[in-house]
């Protein structure tokens, strides 16, 4: 119901108001916190997106594969919300299950953010390389790594980066 309740909203004030309207025990619930910061993303507040994510966090790796995988996804389009507490956070879920790919690119992703470029590349590199995880996961990588080499100006990298996820997308 909370769920349907945010989806009502036409725009990010009344997401805000409704939010704040839901009960209190509704916003600590895992599945409502997954929904609210989506619906801030998609609102581009990532920073209120990343914040409520944050108040999960420290469940992130026992959360039910209906939730996590959703939650994941919201703090990589909101990424540009993530402070530098993110950093920290993410490196010490991803210490505590390091052979999870999402969170080995999400780690590289903050990096990013923070401008941490060589532990970035190194991390989204091994999303790219492992053909093993899914072409979706993959793309992303690239991209990331794509827009790292628009940044620094390296055309020839970003153009190669691009052409590999494009073809990941007709695979």
């Amino acid at each position: 119901l909370a769920s349907q309740v945010l989806d009502s909203a036409t725009d990010l004030p009344q997401l805000k108001d409704l939010w704040e309207k839901l009960d209190a025990k509704e916003r600590k619930l895992p599945a409502v916190i997954a929904h609210a910061a989506w619906k801030y993303a998609q609102y581009h507040d990532a920073a209120t997106a990343c914040s409520l994510i944050a108040t999960c966090w420290s469940d992130i790796n026992t959360l039910p594969e209906n939730i996590r995988p959703p939650l994941l996804i919201t703090l990589d389009l909101a990424m540009s919300g993530a402070d530098e507490s993110w950093l920290k956070r993410i490196e010490q879920t991803h210490n505590q299950a390091p052979e999870d790919p999402m969170l080995t690119y999400l780690a590289g992703r903050v990096c990013e953010q923070h401008q941490i470029l060589g532990r970035a590349q190194m991390l989204l590199d091994q999303i790219v390389r492992n053909e093993q995880l899914s072409a979706a996961l993959r793309q992303r990588a690239l991209l990331a790594l794509a827009k790292m080499a628009e940044d620094s100006n390296d055309a020839e990298k970003a153009a190669a980066y691009y052409k590999e996820a494009a073809l990941l997308f007709n695979a």
